[in-house]
């Protein structure tokens, strides 16, 4: 089977629980009873350059989990119609945070203090 298979499963999880799944997870996710197949798929995942895999272990996301559409180009001066065609996707988190293992989500009475919070 394709890897591409097994990623709308995997991006459903992400999104919903806003991490990562671990390789028991993902074995109940697809259906797996051993773990030797979970890691034959996440082998598989890793070769297409659908997921990272962190020096800790845990799978990472990469751009194909929150793609942001590029619609276009803006130009000044006289207005131009829409164009319909969608460019390509480029991923913020990508393009931000170099280090995805580091990134935290702030809390606590401190952050509203300083007025820091999530989107």
């Amino acid at each position: 089977m394709d890897a591409r298979a097994y990623l709308p499963l995997l991006v459903r999880f992400y999104r919903t629980r806003r991490r990562m799944p671990i390789l028991l997870e993902l074995a109940a996710l697809y259906g797996f009873r051993s773990q030797n197949a979970t890691d034959k798929v996440v082998a598989k995942l890793i070769a297409a350059g659908l997921v990272e895999k962190a020096p800790t272990g845990h799978l990472l996301p990469t751009r194909y989990f929150s793609p942001l559409q590029v619609l276009g180009t803006v130009e000044a001066g006289f207005p131009s119609p829409a164009k319909e065609e969608l460019g390509d996707t480029m991923d913020l988190d990508e393009f931000l945070i170099r280090n995805k293992e580091a990134v935290v989500s702030p809390f606590g009475i401190s952050c509203i203090i300083a007025e820091i919070s999530l989107l």
